[in-house]
């Protein structure tokens, strides 16, 4: 931490110890940072905390930064120097504001642009390994009807004809004349005129 955040970049970007570009692995992500650790750097990329509750995850994500192991996110010399210097140096704001010759309050907006584009990253790692678990849904096959409403409708009035009928003849087809009535019309005559009488009707 005793070297100026630019002399320190210098030296970690040299051009003969270049490191080849590449991207964490889920499995990876997860040893430098938590879901919680993301949520915080989403919050405050999206302005909601202050930096202070982030600046315990710095060290981890210039340490992936600058062993370029962020894909292709790249990040201009003064992000890279102030990434440099809070995440590797453990320096202070005010401090790297001196070195840099840069107000606070234009600092603090570089480091939040730089923040975004490590959360849109980090974010992407997760994204694609929910793609990689997702189990796309099986197709569903839709039996198409076979008969419409107005023939299914048809074909019951058809079979209920066709039973109406059949327990018609049944009936035709059974002897009805054991249900008649046995007596002449004579014989209903006297029964029914005789009063004060009592007359059996026989039913035969």
């Amino acid at each position: 931490s005793t070297f100026s955040s630019s002399l320190a970049l210098s030296i970690l970007t040299n051009k003969n110890c270049k490191l080849t570009p590449r991207r964490l692995t889920r499995h990876e992500l997860d040893v430098y940072f938590s879901k919680y650790d993301i949520k915080r750097l989403e919050m405050y990329s999206n302005n909601l905390v202050d930096y202070h509750l982030v600046v315990d995850l710095m060290p981890s994500l210039a340490r992936i930064y600058f062993m370029n192991q962020m894909d292709d996110v790249h990040m201009s010399a003064v992000q890279s120097a102030i990434l440099l210097g809070i995440g590797l140096q453990h320096k202070i704001v005010d401090t790297l504001s001196t070195e840099l010759d840069l107000p606070s309050s234009q600092l603090l907006g570089l480091f939040n642009r730089l923040m975004r584009r490590s959360v849109q990253y980090l974010n992407s790692i997760l994204e694609e390994e929910v793609e990689r678990t997702w189990t796309s849904p099986k197709d569903v096959v839709m039996t198409p009807v076979v008969k419409d409403m107005n023939k299914e409708l048809e074909e019951a009035a058809q079979e209920l004809q066709k039973k109406q009928k059949k327990e018609l003849e049944k009936l035709k087809k059974e002897n009805l004349e054991k249900f008649a009535i046995k007596g002449s019309e004579e014989e209903w005559s006297k029964a029914l005129n005789t009063k004060g009488k009592k007359s059996l009707v026989s039913v035969k």
